[in-house]
């Protein structure tokens, strides 16, 4: 394509783009949870994992909390960016599992 016709061509496609119907957009099922402590003498782990785009980063935390709620030992770890949410799950829950044997 000519280099002068790269302009144009663009202009369209930013026209057509701007121009385009909406899509409706699907609300997500929202569930209510609610944290169950463990039993008696006994803990329990959450974890989740982060992204900030801005940096490239993700960040990894763990909580590990008693019966009462109260948090006993924590973890926040920064890793690099991985390519998609589910592989950052997928890593927070593994570096949890590793944590707790850790203890």
């Amino acid at each position: 394509m000519p280099t002068g016709k790269v302009l144009e061509v663009a202009r369209n496609l930013l026209l057509e783009f701007q121009h385009r119907p909406l899509l409706p957009v699907e609300k997500s099922r929202q569930v209510d949870s609610k944290w169950k402590p463990p039993a008696i003498n006994g803990f329990k782990a959450n974890y989740n994992g982060a992204i900030f785009e801005d940096s490239f980063e993700a960040r990894i935390g763990v909580l590990v909390r008693n019966e009462r709620g109260e948090v006993i030992v924590a973890l926040s770890e920064k890793i690099s960016q991985p390519s998609l949410v589910q592989i950052l799950e997928a890593l927070a829950m593994r570096r949890a599992t590793k944590f707790i044997v850790e203890l």
